[in-house]
């Protein structure tokens, strides 16, 4: 039920499911178009270490949907110049994430023991009622954005010791940011709905 790519592989078109199976790249993937639908609990993406996943998609709100996973312990690249791309399933990510241009919105739950690097003019949304867990030694940095917005219920995001926390930007609109024993800085802070905590 498993099968890898070394590869490039491309993903366009209208929707693609994986069923009941795990899909490890282990060379580069690019998505230009199409919701990718993860159909059932057994359908995972593994993109590998030293493996790259390009969200390169050029309409507006393509999605990664349905109850498997996606782990990243490569690079996802967010390259998109639609409005948003978001990742519905669990998502789980001890590689690093990058922000070149447009939204991630990511509204699964999931932990985090990599980084995410936002760059100017990008956003990071954690959302869609989940819990997001950053472990040590977990990484939120760059010059973008970080929102917790209350689309489909906000979320619970924790900032855990030995984690870090520096975006240029953080707007808590929805949901709750908690610093547990972590290290956080931010450039400018806009708090107007949820909550801003932790122990």
């Amino acid at each position: 039920n498993t099968f890898t790519t070394s590869g490039t592989s491309s993903l366009s078109g209208g929707t693609k499911t994986l069923a009941s199976r795990v899909w490890n790249n282990a060379g580069t993937a690019t998505w230009t178009g199409g919701s990718i639908n993860l159909s059932d609990a057994s359908a995972t993406i593994n993109n590998l270490s030293g493996a790259t996943f390009n969200l390169q998609n050029a309409s507006v709100s393509e999605d990664i949907t349905g109850p498997g996973i996606f782990n990243n312990a490569g690079l996802v690249a967010m390259n998109s110049v639609a409005v948003d791309t978001t990742i519905f399933s669990t998502f789980n990510n001890s590689g690093s994430v990058t922000t070149a241009n447009g939204i991630l919105q990511i509204f699964g739950s999931g932990t985090d023991t990599g980084s995410y690097a936002l760059g100017a003019g990008t956003v990071v949304d954690f959302a869609g009622g989940s819990t997001r867990n950053l472990n040590s030694p977990a990484s939120i940095s760059g010059a973008g954005l970080l929102n917790t917005s209350p689309t489909f219920g906000g979320a619970t995001v924790n900032v855990n010791a030995g984690s870090t926390y520096s975006p240029a930007s953080t707007v808590v609109s929805g949901g709750t940011l908690n610093f547990n024993a972590a290290t956080a800085t931010t450039g400018t802070l806009t708090l107007s709905a949820g909550s801003v905590g932790g122990s």
